[in-house]
């Protein structure tokens, strides 16, 4: 089993590994070889939009784990620090996401 989080930001995975004390492989941007080579056995933690969610969850049978903050207006689109992470108290949920047809 691996486990992975997608990311591109630094202070996200400083805080998973630190704080929430998840070992991972990190990924910053996940392309369809990376999907493609994902196994039940997988576990994938992090942020990414909802179809992506569900290539996901359609792989590895599993929720997919959303790194989930209430970010307020000011601090939008803005790089976050560890620090400012820690203030923000964000956690995993875990959703499972699909398709419907």
């Amino acid at each position: 089993m691996t486990t992975y989080i997608i990311t591109r930001h630094p202070a996200t995975v400083q805080y998973l590994q630190e704080v929430l004390n998840v070992s991972a492989c990190v990924i910053t941007h996940a392309d369809d070889s990376f999907f493609s080579g994902l196994t039940p056995e997988d576990e994938v933690i992090g942020i990414l939009p909802a179809p992506l969610m569900a290539q996901v969850c359609s792989r590895t049978k599993k929720p997919f784990g959303h790194f989930e903050i209430s970010l307020p207006p000011d601090l939008r689109g803005k790089e976050l620090s560890l620090e400012d992470l820690k203030k923000l108290q964000p956690r995993i949920v875990r959703y499972v996401v699909a398709l419907a047809t």
